[in-house]
C-alpha cells in the first residue's frame, strides 16, 4: 500500500466537496474572517448559517451561505433610479 493514501483521501474529499459546494468550518472560518470558535458558538446558538452534519462531520452549503449573506444586507440611504432611468 501507497503511504500517500491520506493525502490521496484527503484531495479526493477536497474534490467531492468542491464539487458539491460544501466548506469545512475551518474553510468557511478562513473566507469569513473569523475564528473555528466563533462558528462553533454561532452553530451553538443556532445563529449564522445554516449548516450540515454527516456524523461527527460539520459542513455549511453554498446556498446557505449566499442565503445568509442576502439575509445579513444593510441598506443605505443612497437614491434609487427608477426602472428605465
Amino acid at each position: 500500500m501507497s503511504e500517500n493514501v491520506p493525502d490521496q483521501d484527503a484531495d479526493l474529499g477536497r474534490e467531492l466537496r468542491t464539487k458539491m459546494g460544501l466548506f469545512t468550518p475551518e474553510e468557511l472560518a478562513a473566507l469569513l474572517k473569523v475564528e473555528d470558535q466563533t462558528l462553533a458558538l454561532w452553530r451553538h446558538k443556532k445563529h449564522g448559517p445554516d449548516f450540515i452534519k454527516l456524523g461527527k462531520r460539520v459542513f455549511y452549503r453554498r446556498e446557505d451561505l449566499t442565503e445568509w449573506m442576502a439575509s445579513n444586507i444593510v441598506l443605505t440611504n443612497r437614491t434609487v433610479m427608477p426602472e428605465g432611468a
